[in-house]
């Protein structure tokens, strides 16, 4: 990994990303390298698949881990490692709806009896 580790911080370097990016991505292949392993270079899409399955069934990451993880997966394969995998099929997570609060009509009326001038009712 010493070799793979030089070759993405040059193309970090390259592209101009943050070091907290550099760091971030460098630490997502490194924990990917780990729960495998093996080397990279012998993974493919199948598996990085299934490594951010493991990431959002059993630890449970937010979203935006989940994002940060799947963006630093496709660095690495496609500029790191040039392998024309179709990693398009790393999804992003969807954002959740949330539906806003609403109020009762107990909660209405207190709001209207509140304000004393009828300007502001």
């Amino acid at each position: 990994m010493g070799e793979m580790r030089r070759r993405m911080e040059k193309e970090m370097k390259l592209r101009g990303l943050s070091p907290r990016t550099c760091k971030a991505y460098l630490g997502v292949v490194y924990n990917f390298v780990r729960y495998y392993r093996r080397p990279p270079e012998t993974m493919g899409v199948e598996e990085a698949r299934s490594y951010v399955l493991y990431l959002i069934e059993e630890k449970k990451l937010a979203r935006s881990t989940i994002i940060q993880n799947v963006c630093a997966l496709r660095f690495f394969y496609q500029k790191v490692l040039r392998q024309s995998l179709d990693l398009d099929f790393l999804p992003l997570p969807k954002r959740p709806k949330i539906l806003p609060c609403a109020l009762t009509e107990e909660e209405v009326a207190a709001v209207f009896e509140a304000e004393m001038s009828l300007k502001y009712r």
